[in-house]
């Protein structure tokens, strides 16, 4: 039992070091290539595109979760002897202290405030890392955009306004990345975070930051755009285009607008 434990523990790392992995290299010209020639594949197939994007962003989470689940209740499942219990004992005292003097740090609080509330130093250290990967995916975007500087094949822009433009539209990138997260930190009983320890009132504040984070690309990425349609006298014609899109610009601007009356009632 304690070897099908270890397993599955070691399972769950891997599937979650992969998905980590696709996020990371999403922003890539090999990731690019990689995925457009998966896409052809797909569409020949009875996957289709849209199940590629469930198999490659879904489904590892949908993995960890089923895996965590039968992870900790194979773990309620293992028998402790009162003999084994009393002979690993001091084995045990041993490495919690030295595991908690090489993790308090960590775990100690580090920031306490009555806006943010309490954050240990793995919070921290974890929202650093998301801030860095989000810099990652808007810098390798941008930059690719900058060095091709394709003209517009609709309407001429200037170096300025096909920045705007550019800018707004991998805002919209960052605002995909937050919301891949939004829901997770709210599902009550979720695996992943009855093995790490993580309260669920705590995880609460992480989805209000997603949350809000996703707002604000949002909002970065619809007024860009909006603005350099208005500039350049295409606002009316990109709107009169969405009929031909399923009205998905429209969604999306009653989606923003009902948000924001939302946030005015907090």
């Amino acid at each position: 039992m304690t070897k099908i434990s270890s397993l599955l523990k070691l399972l769950l790392f891997l599937i979650f070091a992969g998905w980590l992995s696709v996020w990371l290299l999403k922003p890539t010209q090999l990731w690019t290539k990689t995925w457009k020639l998966a896409e052809k594949k797909a569409s020949a197939s009875f996957l289709t595109q849209s199940g590629l994007n469930f198999a490659v962003y879904t489904f590892p989470v949908i993995a960890i979760a089923i895996v965590g689940f039968v992870y900790l209740a194979l773990k309620q499942k293992e028998p402790i002897s009162r003999v084994e219990c009393m002979q690993t004992l001091p084995l045990r005292n041993l490495v919690d202290r030295k595991g908690r003097s090489s993790l308090s740090v960590l775990s100690n609080p580090v920031v306490v405030n009555k806006y943010i509330g309490i954050l240990s130093g793995f919070e921290i250290l974890a929202v650093c890392l998301f801030i860095i990967f989000l810099a990652w995916t808007f810098y390798v975007r941008i930059s690719n955009d900058f060095k091709k500087m394709v003209a517009m094949k609709s309407f001429t822009l200037s170096v300025w306004q096909y920045r705007v433009f550019r800018v707004a539209t991998r805002s919209g990138l960052l605002a995909e990345a937050c919301l891949a997260l939004l829901l997770l930190p709210i599902l009550r009983g979720m695996s992943v975070f009855r093995i790490l320890g993580i309260q669920f009132e705590a995880s609460v504040r992480y989805h209000v930051w997603l949350g809000t984070a996703m707002i604000l690309f949002g909002t970065l990425h619809g007024g860009g755009t909006l603005l350099i349609w208005g500039i350049k006298h295409h606002l009316g014609d990109e709107v009169t285009l969405c009929n031909h899109f399923d009205h998905y610009f429209l969604f999306q601007f009653s989606s923003n607008i009902c948000v924001y009356i939302l946030l005015l009632t907090i």
